[in-house]
This record gives C-alpha cells, structure tokens and sequence, in this order.
C-alpha cells in the first residue's frame, strides 16, 4: 500500500512543482526537496515491502511512511485548492508563475503562506529522519520503470480514493487480502457500536446498519481528523434507507475526499460541510468546493434542489444527480462550463421556465457523458406542449452516450435528435409513461442497441413501426434483452408482418400486455409473461421454439395452459407459473412433450387441483417446487416414475393435506425434501427411511408433527435437518395449533446422522435438553432454535449448562433467549 500511496503522491508533488505553484506560496525549494527525498525512499520500497512480514521494525518503518505520506498529499491538497481559489476569483491571470510580490496578498492569504509553510518544514523533517532510518535495515533498490511506474499508480489512485466503497462486496479471501493491505487505515462502525474512533491511523469509515428497518444513527460520533472515506452501507439483506441526516460535525474533517451516501434517503447537509475544501466525491453540495471532483448522489430522490451556482465546480467530472430548483442559481444553465462524464440524472424537469436554460446546460458537448436520464415530476403541471417538446429537443446529448432514459415526458413528439444519427452509439434505452407517444422513435435502425424497456405508454401499437425500406439498418440487428410494462394497445414488435426482426434477442419480460402477438423469434431463450395474458399472448408462445426458461406470473384469466404450447416448446428446462388465480389443472397431453423441463414450480395458483399424470412424462425433471395451491390434495402417482428427482418442495398446500404423497417414497433420487406449513400434517411416515440419498429435510410450520419416525436413522447422508417455525404468513395458524402438540425430545439416533451439518429445533421449545449421542455429530456447524427455549437455553449455556459438554465442538450454537 505505501509503494502505490508514495507514488501517486510524489506524482503530485512532481506535477505542481512543473507548475510552479510552490512559488506561490514561498515553498518552491521545499518542494523540489521533498520531491528528491520521496525518490530516495521509493527506490528502496519494494524490497521493504518484501521483507516487512518478517520484521516488525519494517512493518513500524512503513506505518511511519505512510502516515507521513498522507500528512503532505494533505498539504499539496491545500496548495493545489488554494490555487485554484485564487484562479477562479480572478486574483490570478495567466500563469502562477507571474507571481506578485506578497504585499499585494489579502490578509487570508498572508496567513496562508505562512501556515503552508510551516507545515511543509514540518513534513519535510519527517521525511527526512524517514529516509535517514531506512539505511538500517539495508534494503535494496529497485529501478522502477517509468511507464509501468504511471501504469501501476493510476491503477492504485482510485483505491486511494475510495478503498471502502467495495469492502463488503468482496469474497472473503479477498477481503482478507485487503485487510492485510490496508492494515489499520480502514474501520467498520455500527449502528449499535462504539461512538468513537481512537485509532489516529484510520482513514476510511465504513458506517453500517444492521438491522431491516429505518435507524439513524446517533447525532454525534467522534472521528478521526486524518480521516479520507466515510461510507454509509446497508448490510446485506437490509432494503431500508436507514440515513436521514448527517450524523457527525464535519467541520474538523479538513481530509475527507469521500462521502459516499447513495442509497439512502438524505435531506439535508449540515453546513460544516463548506468546511472541507479537499472533497473529490461527496452526496452534496459547494460552491466553494473548488477542486470537488465527484459529487455521487445516486437514489437521493428526496434532495428538494441542487445548491446554487454549481458552476462555479469548474474540477467537477461527475454528477450523478441534478435537481432543477425554483430558486436562483439552480437551473439547467449551472450546467454549462461542467465537464462531465459518466452517468447524469436530471430531475424536476418541469421546473424548467425556459427551454433555453436546457439549451445552455450544453449536454451536446458533453463527450464523457456516458448515461442520461431525464425525469419530469408525474403530476407535474405543464404549462404547454410546446414548451415540453422544445425543452426535450434542447436536451440533445452527445452522440457518445451509451445509455439514455426519459421518465413522464408529456408531448406528442420525440425530438428529432432521437431520429438522427445522435443516438448511433447507445446500448441501452427506456422510455417510461410517455403516454402522448403513439409511435416510438425508429430504435430499430440503431446499429448497437442491446437492451430496450418501454413502459405505461397508452397509445403505442407496434414497437417497430418504421416505414419499409429506410435505412441501412433495421429490425433492432444488435438487441438482446426486451422489455414491455403496461402496454394495453401494443399488437406486436412490426407492423410489417414477416419481417426479419430481432436476430439477437435472448430474453424477454413482458407486463399488462394483453393483445401482444409474439412472432418467430429464433435467438429467444428466456420469456418472462405478467400480469393481464389473454390466450392471444400464450398461444402466440408456440412460435418461441427456442425457449428455456418461461414463467407465467400474476395473471387472473387463464384456466389452462393451451395445450399447442406446451407441445412445441420442446426445449424448455424451466418452467414457472405463479399468482396465476384461475388456472384449475395442467393439460396431460401439453406435459408430454417438455422432455427437457429441469425444473417445474408453481405457487399462489388458488384454483390448481391437479398436476395430472402427465407429470411421469417429465423424466428429466430434477426439481420440483409447490407452494400455496390449497385445493392441491396430493401429488399424482406418476412422480414415482421422476428418476432424476433431487428436489422435492410443497408449501401451504391446504387444510386437507394431511399426509406425505405416498409415490414419493419411491423417488429413490431424491436428495432434498422441503414440507413447509401443513397445519394438518400429523407425523412423518416410516418411508422416509427410504430415501437413502437424502442430504437435507425441512420440516417448518406443522405444528401436529410430534415425533421424528425411527427409519429417519438410515438417512445416513443426511447434512441438514430442520425443525422450525418461522413463516410470518402462517403466524396465526402455528399460534391456534402449538399448544396441541410439540416436539418434546430429541431421539438417541440423532447421533447415527453422522454427516450432519445443520440442524434447527426451532419447532421444539418444550426440548429441554439433547441427547448424548450429539456428541458424535463432529462435523456438526450449527445448532439453531428461534423459539423460547429457556430450560434448554441454560443447560446449553457457554462452559457452564449440563449439555454444553455435548456441543462444545460445535462452532456456531443459538438457543433462544441464549
């Protein structure tokens, strides 16, 4: 880490000494020796970063190293930002090296030069004794390359940068890389922590809540003053946007470079923030932030504004989101002098008064703008058609853009540059409610295209409807992914029947499109059909005889699957259909021909009765999923004949299910076996000691099963077994019915499981305490109960309950209130 830190640093020193802006400051000597110093120290580098794991004293040499190193990029920031100050207030013209006598300066100015030059001194010494040290340890020097030298640093600067910002998106032997990398520089907090950092050496914070629902976290936490990164991070699993406000004084933090707040939903800044004048990448605001070079602001949806006169960012290179204010200084126009690249959402759009502030916003000089996204408010009040289509075509991007996407836009027609040759370059676009549009633009003839959404927009009837014979290219030649949402009129993909169309295109969603016709579309192996089908649309899937992957989702028409379908889609292998209310029974003869199905799932299907004995035809079925079908009594006999079976599931099939189908036990295959919320199911039967292959059974939310059959011990490939209760939809069922009966114990066989890996109780609390042969159960990781178990919880207690002998080899133990 401090061989990629010194390098880009002394890179920087480098570069302001070429522009000579030590003699601002009266630190031009200062510098050119700092830069020979640096030099000194990272010829020597690389064998010190060699030889550091086996000697402390280095590992203490190169902490040193690095903390000083971080001490002068601070330094060179402040003269760097200062500079620019000085440039854009005018105090400067022409070069820095036309420098005026310090009688000229304003008094700030003054004290300054003084302060910087006190701190260079300073930095100077250090680095000095540093490079005095170094001769004790007797390293060797290396003779960096300069190509591979600039190579290597530009590579490393973005993670001097922002080192935290994939910390928790990594695989664990390469987090654990990293943190041997960046040592003690990086620290996680959370929400429920220690408010404080005392480590001096932490540079980058990473601020996470844990838990599945709105939390702030507290209004004062102390951080450290070095400090360079502050992330906040939802963890994994947790879908709130726990920030609402800035949780800490930024005011003492004068070496933050990043504040990374995407994703949740913040408000407002304090204003300390104009403090720190060495941001590069920050959720919000300055005008004062002279070398601000990234301002992230991705789903801040509820910023109100952007603070006035952006402009004035003349080093901004990415602004991820603009919001068009009423107030002074914040139209479009602030946009104008900015250089930016990489991806820009634009908001609030009909905020705009004049079409000519879109027009200076000059997005059409753009060249770095990867992405653009354009959003008027839904209920906005527009104030002329006129206006909002003048205002679109005035927001021309550069033809370098790859990703264009316009929300709400209310006129009747699309600018002429989305005709043009301006869009040449774009792989990807989505229109949302544009409901004036009835005829989208000719997207078909764009030559890179790959993937296009269209959604809520009324009047549209054919996605390419283009006249015959314009253009060179035609029929989406490079699409792969194609999505439709609530299209009620849409008819089909051209209005020329028979055309060559979509030779590329894999996969397909399609939502509320009830009169779409699909043609021959060779390539398509995915379809994804929701919401309102009319038989218009499934029996137009007979002509997708490519497909490997159909669900059906949400649709309350369909009673049965048209049996011509089924038949022709011989080479399906993922079949699933759910929330599809009406639909009664699955046709014997449709089932026949899905030779190739791998997996079959069907859920939340009110009316399905049955599966049919069409079901033994699916002899390359490998998994089988069904979950909340209640008139589903049983599965047919035919599933005896599934000899590629590993996987079995059935979900909250109903009050009448009241035993395990018994053609299961002749599934010989079965490897996996899930029975969830049956509240009438009363014991497992004696057979499931026959299903030798098994390697994992669940038992959750059958709240009558008081026992666990005997046979259960020849499943000696057994790894995981539960027991629990857990859905939050059958919360009320379990409540009426575990009063009745309750797992009471645990058998002595337990122990003959010896693969066992995982094994919850969760559906015992009257368990009070486990068996001896537990013990035998080595390769055992955990042993799980969320229920009230507090006898069992004591004698399970750390080093000191009667059964923790049993489970002390076990690494992972949660008994609940333990």
């Amino acid at each position: 880490m401090a061989v990629s830190l010194l390098s880009v640093v002394l890179q920087n020193l480098n570069s302001l000494i070429q522009k000579e802006v030590g003699l601002l400051w009266g630190v031009d000597k200062e510098m050119k020796r700092l830069s020979s110093t640096l030099s000194t120290i990272q010829a020597v580098l690389e064998d010190a970063d060699l030889k550091q794991m086996q000697n402390n004293a280095i590992q203490d040499w190169l902490r040193k190293l690095r903390d000083a190193t971080y001490e002068l990029d601070d330094i060179l920031d402040a003269c760097s930002t200062e500079a620019l100050r000085w440039e854009s207030e005018g105090q400067r013209s022409g070069y820095l090296k036309k420098v005026s006598t310090s009688l000229l300066y304003p008094f700030e100015t003054i004290m300054f030069h003084h302060k910087i030059g006190n701190r260079m001194n300073e930095i100077k010494e250090r680095l000095d004794e540093i490079a005095d040290e170094r001769t004790k340890f007797h390293f060797s020097e290396v003779v960096v390359d300069k190509k591979v030298e600039l190579a290597q640093s530009r590579e490393i600067e973005s993670l001097l940068i922002q080192p935290k910002l994939t910390w928790f998106k990594m695989h664990d032997l390469v987090h654990d890389l990293a943190q041997s990398i960046l040592g003690d520089e990086c620290q996680i907090m959370e929400v429920d922590g220690p408010r404080r950092i005392a480590n001096k050496s932490v540079r980058h914070v990473t601020l996470v809540d844990k838990y599945d629902f709105v939390r702030i976290f507290p209004d004062m936490i102390q951080l450290p003053v070095s400090l360079r990164t502050i992330q906040m991070h939802r963890s994994e699993g947790n879908t709130s946007h726990f920030m609402s406000k800035i949780f800490c004084d930024l005011t003492n933090l004068g070496s933050l470079r990043v504040l990374d707040a995407r994703y949740h939903r913040m408000k407002a800044i304090p204003s300390s923030i104009g403090m720190m004048k060495h941001l590069r990448r920050l959720p919000k605001k300055m005008k004062y932030l002279r070398s601000l070079r990234h301002l992230c602001l991705s789903y801040c949806f509820r910023l109100i504004e952007m603070p006035p006169e952006l402009e004035r960012l003349n080093c901004l290179k990415t602004l991820t989101l603009f919001v068009v204010g009423k107030s002074r200084g914040c139209s479009l126009a602030e946009l104008q002098s900015l250089n930016l690249g990489g991806e820009l959402c634009i908001r609030h759009l009909e905020r705009v008064r004049n079409p000519m502030d879109a027009k200076e916003a000059n997005l059409v000089a753009k060249q770095n703008l990867r992405r653009l996204e354009l959003f008027w408010e839904d209920n906005a009040d527009f104030k002329s058609q006129e206006n909002v289509e003048q205002l679109l075509e005035s927001l021309e991007p550069h033809p370098n853009i790859k990703g264009l996407v316009i929300h709400n836009y209310k006129g009747l027609l699309f600018p002429l540059w989305m005709r043009e040759s301006s869009l040449r370059n774009v792989v990807e676009i989505e229109l949302w409610n544009c409901k004036n549009f009835s005829q989208l633009p000719p997207f078909g003839k764009l030559p890179l295209l790959k993937y296009l959404k269209i959604s809520g927009m009324d009047k549209v009837k054919y996605i390419d409807d283009d006249f015959p014979g314009e253009g060179p290219v035609r029929g989406f030649p490079s699409l792969e992914v194609l999505n439709f949402d609530s299209l009620p009129n849409l008819e089909g993909l051209s209005r020329e029947e028979g055309r060559e169309l979509l030779p590329r295109l894999r996969e397909m969603k399609i939502c509320n499109c009830p009169n779409l016709r699909f043609p021959c579309l060779l390539s398509l192996i995915k379809l994804e059909v929701r919401g309102k089908c009319t038989s218009i649309v499934l029996t137009s899937i007979s002509n997708l005889q490519s497909l490997n992957i159909l669900r059906v989702v949400g649709n309350e028409e369909t009673i049965c699957f048209p049996i011509e379908v089924l038949r022709n889609l011989t080479l399906l292998d993922h079949c699933l259909s759910g929330s599809v209310l009406r639909l009664s029974f699955l046709p014997e003869e449709g089932l026949r021909g899905l030779e190739s199905l791998q997996l079959l799932e069907i859920y939340n299907c009110k009316e399905l009765s049955s599966l049919s004995e069409g079901l033994q035809h699916l002899t390359a079925l490998e998994e089988l999923s069904i979950n909340q079908c209640p008139k589903l009594l049983s599965l047919p006999e035919g599933i005896k004949h599934l000899n590629s079976l590993q996987t079995c599931r059935i979900g909250m099939p109903g009050k009448n299910f009241v035993s395990l189908p018994e053609a299961l036990q002749h599934v010989h295959s079965l490897q996996s076996l899930s029975i969830n919320g049956c509240p009438e199911l009363t014991s497992l039967p004696e057979w499931l000691g026959n299903l030798t292959l098994l390697r994992s059974l669940n038992i959750s939310n059958c709240p009558k099963v008081s026992s666990i059959p005997a046979s259960m011990q020849s499943l000696t490939k057994l790894q995981k077994l539960y027991n629990s209760q857990s859905s939050p939809e059958l919360a009320r069922v379990v409540r009426r019915e575990r009063e009745k009966i309750e797992l009471t114990s645990l058998p002595e066989w337990l122990g003959n499981l010896t693969l066992l890996r995982s094994l919850d109780i969760s559906n015992g609390p009257k368990v009070s305490s486990l068996p001896a042969s537990i013990q035998s159960l080595t390769k055992l990781q955990k042993l799980y109960s969320s229920q009230y178990s507090p006898e069992l919880a004591r004698r399970c207690e750390k080093g000191k309950g009667e059964d923790w002998y049993k489970i002390a080899h076990v690494p992972e133990v949660s008994i609940f209130p333990l």
